[in-house]
């Protein structure tokens, strides 16, 4: 396997605070997220394209200050505004990026958020490499604030260790591994959501 997600995930990082003093329409790097960083997750041989749905966004209209790549299960949302799904946040300084298993802040209230990120952490092994505290740092936007209220597990990648190709791919195998084992387990008791 040859992927290039660790360049495509530095790019952004390297990219992102400049880009937003720049005119948001048409923007090569909005391009960039939304088009070439999808298509490089998709071509992962673990991604599914039938099941999940992978989208990108650096805002709407505007520059979002913590953009964003979502992997959703199709069964689940398609959307990131319900639902949970894994995504790649940006911290608003671009000095880290969070692999998390988050939840759409849109049309989920603050209750319902809560028991859900206690059940996902509940379900992920205590072996595992992933976080399951609060101590996501997004930035001081009422959306990075959400996006870390809303994040029940994370990998934390800073810009200047980021880690090589293989422990990143690695990474995002597991933290799909750990969407699935969570969806079944609530199949099994016949929740929704």
């Amino acid at each position: 396997m040859s992927s290039n997600l660790r360049e495509k995930i530095l790019r952004i990082m390297n990219e992102y605070i400049e880009a937003k003093r720049e005119p948001f329409g048409g923007h090569s790097l909005g391009g960039f997220v939304r088009n070439d960083v999808t298509a490089e997750i998709n071509s992962l041989p673990f991604i599914d394209t039938t099941k999940y749905v992978v989208t990108g966004s650096v805002g709407q209209g505007n520059w979002a200050s913590v953009p964003w790549v979502a992997i959703m299960n199709r069964r689940i949302t398609v959307s990131t505004q319900r639902g949970y799904y894994i995504v790649y946040l940006f911290n608003e300084d671009m000095q880290s990026v969070y692999l998390t298993l988050a939840q759409g802040v849109t049309e989920t209230s603050k209750e319902e958020m809560v028991r859900i990120k206690t059940e996902i952490r509940e379900s992920i092994p205590s072996s595992s490499k992933v976080k399951v505290d609060d101590d996501i740092r997004l930035g001081d936007s009422k959306k990075a604030r959400d996006y870390a209220l809303s994040t029940a597990a994370y990998i934390q990648y800073d810009a200047g260790q980021m880690p090589e190709e293989g422990v990143i791919v690695k990474d995002l195998q597991e933290m799909i591994y750990i969407y699935e084992n969570f969806m079944n387990r609530l199949h099994l008791v016949g929740q929704n959501f």
